[in-house]
């Protein structure tokens, strides 16, 4: 079922684009349950040490060693360079060194690039008017 429909138009000379909505500003639009006042979405916050994605990610891609036999030396067989004293991080950027340059993969050295580099700014043209169906299943 189609709950709303917001028009997107381009207002300014940046392309920044301004959504229109179907109720105005201070309304509560039918159906929905406003947060009392002073009260956030979820005032506890998260658990204390609780980490966060990036965090977690960090520790694993430090840890060595980690790779099971059997999984590292039929690593071993197929990029040779690789050493087990080696952290996943360092592993995982060989593999896609070894892919961009045997195998002439250019996602492994877009993503050698993005790494080394840093990602291009990608930018999206809002120049025309368009219409968002929101959707509840």
């Amino acid at each position: 079922m189609i709950l709303k429909t917001a028009v997107i138009k381009n207002t300014n000379s940046k392309n920044k684009a301004q959504i229109t909505m179907p109720f105005k500003k201070g309304e509560t639009p039918k159906g929905a349950i406003p947060f009392k006042p002073g009260q956030s979405g979820n005032p506890n916050g998260y658990t204390k040490g609780v980490r966060n994605r990036g965090t977690t990610t960090r520790m694993v891609f430090d840890m060595v060693g980690i790779l099971p036999d059997k999984i590292f030396e039929k690593l071993k067989e197929t990029v040779p360079t690789i050493e087990n004293s080696m952290s996943v991080e360092q592993i995982i950027d060989t593999i896609q060194a070894f892919k961009a340059i045997v195998d002439k993969d250019t996602s492994a050295a877009k993503y050698l690039k993005d790494n080394l580099y840093g990602a291009p700014k990608q930018e999206v043209d809002v120049g025309s008017k368009s219409v968002i169906n929101i959707i509840i299943e």
